[in-house]
């Protein structure tokens, strides 16, 4: 295996390690807003993420856990949680 596929590995077990910590600390929030409201919820979430990733261009996050990369993984993150649930439905 290569080292890009190697760091895509690390990066998405990361992911589902950070993602399942969360669902301990606040539940299931992000499946009852999308029972609520539907695919809006997660392109809300996703924007909101986006906008961070974009105010962090041009400076350093003040706050150490809300880093590009971090942004980036939630990012991720609420993509794989909207496609499950869609697939659920």
């Amino acid at each position: 295996m290569n080292k890009f596929m190697e760091e895509y590995e690390t990066l998405v077990d990361n992911m589902k390690e950070t993602c399942k910590r969360k669902n301990a600390d606040y539940g299931s929030s992000v499946e009852d807003t999308y029972n609520k409201f539907g695919d809006i919820s997660y392109l809300v979430r996703i924007t909101d993420k986006y906008n961070r990733i974009c105010s962090l261009i041009d400076k350093e996050a003040e706050v150490k856990e809300e880093s590009i990369d971090d942004t980036i993984l939630d990012m991720a993150n609420y993509c794989l949680l909207w496609l499950a649930n869609r697939k659920l439905k």
